[in-house]
């Protein structure tokens, strides 16, 4: 059995991954007062704000629609999303980031 993504394109998952990059650096320009620390730790707790507001979004999807076969198998997707998306990219915001000064 093949995963989502089996049956997406690699172009498709592309766009996808710029249009929410667009989003979330945005929301983190936005939200960046609102965040505690500074630098390279301010970016990565976004990205365990983002990781976690995405992650009980599924969970709540997945309870609600009675998949817990699904939920059970998705936890190790979870955690490598944590690892390899979250993290990076709040790493990469952190360090790149600076607020403009006013």
């Amino acid at each position: 059995m093949g995963t989502f993504y089996d049956s997406v394109s690699t172009p498709t998952q592309l766009v996808h991954g710029i249009v929410y990059g667009i989003i979330l650096g945005a929301s983190y320009a936005y939200f960046y007062d609102y965040i505690p620390s500074k630098g390279v730790r301010k970016g990565l707790i976004f990205g365990l704000i983002i990781w976690t507001t995405a992650n009980i979004r599924v969970a709540s999807l997945f309870a609600a629609h009675n998949y817990i076969m699904w939920l059970t198998r998705a936890t190790a997707y979870i955690f490598v999303g944590f690892l390899s998306v979250c993290i990076p990219y709040g790493l990469v915001l952190g360090v790149l980031y600076r607020k403009p000064s006013d």
